[in-house]
């Protein structure tokens, strides 16, 4: 089976502000931020307050941008995403064309500069919403597919045969490594 479609700027941009949005690490360094940005800031207006005797100014003003700050942070850090990946590939800023052909050790990827396959056991999950649809590679790469790009082939019957490769290469992992522990 074989699909074929274009892949823009901001196809790109879709996926960074996703695996941001996924990855616990990137929530948790946020998370710590936010709390370590608070703490600091409330301490030094706390700091002034007492010193120049005005509590009713910096405190307040201390715990408004705190407040300001925690609501905010998560669409600033995705705004400097956008930024930098606009920024990444300005020079290639026209769509590019891809194709993929599910093959039996793996999917076959022909763009404008390349081609290569990947094999079934690199390939990881397959996610899907109703805009885009994503092959992982490992963890932190993919294929990135927007579903109203896809100008050859039926997007969600190509899914469907490579999730069910992806099931049973990893099924047939699994009945390996049964296999050599049993023995």
């Amino acid at each position: 089976m074989k699909i074929r479609y274009n892949v823009t700027v901001d196809d790109m941009v879709y996926f960074n502000k996703f695996c941001f949005s996924e990855s616990q690490r990137s929530q948790r360094i946020l998370l710590n931020n936010k709390i370590a940005f608070t703490v600091l800031l409330v301490f030094i207006m706390g700091v002034m307050s007492y010193r120049t005797h005005n509590w009713m100014t910096f405190l307040p003003i201390g715990i408004c941008i705190s407040i300001l700050y925690i609501f905010q942070a998560n669409k600033m850090v995705l705004n400097k995403i956008e930024k930098t990946t606009r920024k990444t590939y300005a020079e290639n800023e026209e769509q590019e064309i891809i194709e993929i052909e599910t093959q039996n050790d793996g999917i076959y990827v022909t763009d404008q500069d390349s081609e290569g396959i990947t094999k079934w056991d690199a390939l990881t999950r397959v996610v899907r919403n109703d805009d885009y649809a994503l092959i992982f590679i490992g963890t932190n790469q993919a294929h990135v597919i927007r579903k109203s790009s896809v100008l050859l082939g039926n997007i969600d019957s190509f899914l469907d045969e490579i999730e069910k490769k992806i099931i049973d290469k990893s099924k047939q992992m699994e009945n390996k490594t049964t296999d050599s522990v049993n023995t």
